[in-house]
């Protein structure tokens, strides 16, 4: 009894030791970090033709959900004739992933990567846009490339200074090109959109809080 005793109480301290050095491992930073409650605050400008519209948005993290077998967190939602909610997640390097999007009409899976953590100037990748029609509630799922057009440029905005990685794509091959400036641990500080050669939108970061 003794010997098994002592043999029992080896393999209690290898799996302490075991399950300690796991604890130490440092945990993967997200380029965008996913949890209930992370907010950010951005001033958003449309330059029309003869005018200048200036306005604010919030985009709020909401709770961890499954549909359909698949996990994501609620990143976007809106209420017209019915509520539409789109679905975001993280994957085990840290990579964006867009999930898909349920409405009380459709429900659409699509788990792509949007933003490729590790990304380097000029790497590209197949990524599939989730869109919604908010007058029928019904999604489509469009493939488009990313690009890192570049993996270390400055943003400054009114929260301080930000290393970016900037990631582009053009929606529908069309002359419509957008730029998404995002810094590791922190998300998206800005966001603008072209049309053709003319600035049309543009929404920079004025403030966030994360858990």
């Amino acid at each position: 009894m003794k010997k098994v005793n002592l043999i029992l109480l080896i393999s209690i301290a290898i799996i302490m030791i075991s399950c300690g050095k796991n604890d130490d491992k440092p945990a993967v930073v997200a380029i965008i970090p996913l949890q209930t409650g992370n907010t950010w605050t951005y001033v958003d400008s449309t330059f029309h033709t003869t005018y200048l519209n200036v306005d604010t948005s919030e985009l709020t993290i909401g709770d961890y959900v499954n549909i359909n077998g698949t996990a994501g967190f609620k990143s976007y939602s809106f209420e017209n004739n019915f509520h539409i909610t789109f679905l975001s997640n993280t994957d085990d390097q840290g990579n964006f992933i867009s999930v898909g999007g349920y409405s009380d009409k459709d429900t659409l899976l699509t788990l792509t990567i949007q933003y490729i953590k590790s990304a380097q100037k000029g790497n590209k990748w197949a990524y599939q846009e989730l869109s919604v029609n908010p007058e029928t509630g019904i999604f489509e799922s469009l493939p488009v490339a990313m690009t890192c057009v570049n993996a270390d440029t400055t943003i400054h905005t009114p929260k301080g200074d930000f290393k970016c990685k900037v990631y582009s794509y053009t929606p529908d091959e069309g002359r419509d090109v957008m730029y998404h400036y995002i810094s590791e641990g922190v998300g998206v500080i800005k966001a603008t959109h072209y049309e053709g050669s003319r600035l049309f939108t543009t929404s920079t970061l004025i403030d966030y809080k994360l858990k």
